[in-house]
């Protein structure tokens, strides 16, 4: 063989190569990609189902707020209705809380009469 054969030989050789380097990195970028949709899928499930949850829990504090403040008013009536039945613990709450109303209804007479009505 003369020394093109060989020269050409070589680069047949060299390209057959390169193309088998090449496939291999495409097969190992297919592999890589397919791996990443399906992490890719993973965290968005997870986002989704974590969305939701925080809904869920939100809703809940709200109904837990509004049940706290139900409650809390509750507690606010036993209490004057207690200092009304005569609980001595309670007897200074009634009479802050008559003296609150007092004001309220002093504040309306004086603007009633401001208004001449």
């Amino acid at each position: 063989m003369d020394a093109n054969h060989l020269s050409l030989w070589q680069v047949r050789i060299n390209t057959s190569e390169n193309v088998d380097n090449i496939q291999q990195s495409i097969d190992t970028l297919r592999l890589e990609i397919s791996k990443t949709i399906r992490e890719l899928k993973t965290v968005r499930d997870e986002n989704a189902s974590l969305k939701a949850q925080l809904e869920k829990l939100r809703a809940e504090r709200l109904q837990e707020q509004s049940t706290y403040q139900t409650l809390e008013d509750n507690y606010q009536k036993l209490k004057i209705a207690s200092a009304m039945g005569g609980n001595p613990e309670h007897k200074k709450l009634m009479r802050h809380k008559m003296r609150q109303l007092i004001k309220e209804v002093d504040a309306c007479i004086a603007e009633v009469k401001t208004k001449n009505i």
